[in-house]
């Protein structure tokens, strides 16, 4: 017999507590965060519960800036652990989702590959901590390393790339885990079963 260990839930945003920060980096897009209402089944389907980050997305004046991000600074333990978490796009055809950490005593960045979004609700969007698909200044950029000190991340990024470039549009976050590097985390011995032509009287 085995116990399946659940997910971790980190933000849902019942509560209402923006923890959130846009980040200042010069080639993200400027954005405006705000907890509301998550879409309706109008605009697809909902998410967990009633409430959701929207991100309003300004428009570029630049005409380069590819990419939005926010962060959150908490220290984490996850070395056992994957980052889940659901995403609605509402207008971007070719938007693509990526997470980063800052791991370490000297807050090493390290930023995941994109995974590709559809319009709408995109349920359960699934980053793997543990294979070499993360960048880095020491990889030259290049996404073939593994996440270092995954026991001691001390900042959370998420990043969408490739939201409308010239027009304002809105993304919504919601849901987001850490869900068990491995599922079955303790077993129990297995009793023998006594069948009827087993058992004799006395």
């Amino acid at each position: 017999v085995a116990f399946a260990q659940q997910d971790l839930p980190w933000d849902s945003f019942e509560k209402k507590e923006l923890r959130w920060i846009p980040v200042n980096w010069q080639n993200a897009r400027p954005i405006e965060l705000s907890i509301t209402d998550s879409p309706s089944k109008a605009a697809g389907k909902p998410s967990a519960g009633k409430f959701s980050l929207r991100i309003d997305i300004k428009e570029d004046v630049n005409k380069s800036r590819n990419k939005i991000a926010i962060y959150r600074e908490e220290e984490l333990d996850l070395s056992k652990h994957n980052i889940s978490l659901d995403i609605f796009v509402q207008n971007s055809m070719n938007a693509a989702a990526a997470v980063a950490f800052e791991t370490g005593k000297k807050w090493t960045y390290y930023e995941s590959s994109q995974i590709s979004l559809k319009k709408g609700w995109n349920k359960d969007v699934t980053f793997d901590l543990s294979k070499p698909t993360f960048e880095s200044q020491a990889s030259g950029w290049k996404y073939d390393v593994k996440l270092a000190d995954r026991g001691d991340v001390r900042k959370v990024i998420i990043l969408v790339y490739n939201a409308v470039l010239l027009e304002p549009d809105v993304v919504y976050f919601d849901n987001i885990r850490f869900k068990p590097t491995h599922k079955l985390v303790e077993s129990f011995p297995s009793f023998g079963v006594a069948y009827a032509e087993d058992l004799h009287e006395t």
